[in-house]
């Protein structure tokens, strides 16, 4: 279990979550990995924890051929393969096969995704971890939310981020984040997303 790790020598902690992982093997991604075993951690769903991009240029995929720079070539890399999102969808997102379960990589930039759940969109992750080239280049439009995804998005933000079931109605004093419902606010002395000391939890009914 990667959440309970038997080898210490490549133990690695969130300095968001505090979570730690273990038990790393070749080819893995940290991204996916994080997101996989601790989907709740407020740096994986994109709140502002005070984290710092990386400036350095990520690496491009060497021997790229020509037919992946076609939707036709992309959608081919995926011909006898199975992949939680429908292959027509990622390769319109500019992601081919890498040959290794489901592992995709963008045909222009180089970036690598895994760890994929049913539920997510190629363009939005496409957009959220690699938003440089791709993303800026005319040759790949911007993913544009329709108005049934923003709904769903809205009623996302609005769930507690401890249980992501009820509605957050807690605010913490003196920090003001509104982080967790009623319930998931008792246990807690610090504000899950800066630290500071709750000094009181007031409803927000």
């Amino acid at each position: 279990d990667r959440r309970n790790p038997l080898r210490p020598n490549d133990i690695v902690r969130c300095f968001c979550c505090g979570q730690q992982l273990a038990g790393w093997e070749p080819g893995d991604e940290a991204w996916g990995e994080h997101a996989k075993h601790y989907s709740n951690c407020f740096f994986i769903l994109g709140h502002d924890v005070g984290n710092v991009p990386l400036t350095t240029p990520r690496p491009r995929v060497n021997g790229q051929r020509a037919f992946l720079e076609t939707f036709e070539g992309r959608l081919e890399s995926f011909r006898g393969r199975q992949h939680p999102i429908d292959p027509e969808r990622l390769a319109r997102a500019g992601f081919y096969s890498s040959g290794e379960q489901d592992h995709v990589l963008c045909f222009r930039c180089g970036g690598g995704l895994k760890g994929w759940r049913p539920d997510e969109d190629p363009w939005e992750q496409h957009a959220r971890h690699y938003p440089g080239e791709c993303m800026n280049n005319n040759s790949i439009q911007f993913y544009n939310f329709d108005p049934m995804t923003k709904l769903e998005k809205l009623q996302r933000e609005k769930l507690c981020k401890v249980c992501m079931d009820s509605d957050i109605n807690i605010v913490f004093i003196p920090c003001g984040h509104l982080v967790t419902c009623q319930k998931c606010s008792e246990p807690l002395n610090k504000c899950p997303i800066c630290c500071a000391a709750i000094i009181l939890c007031k409803c927000m009914l």
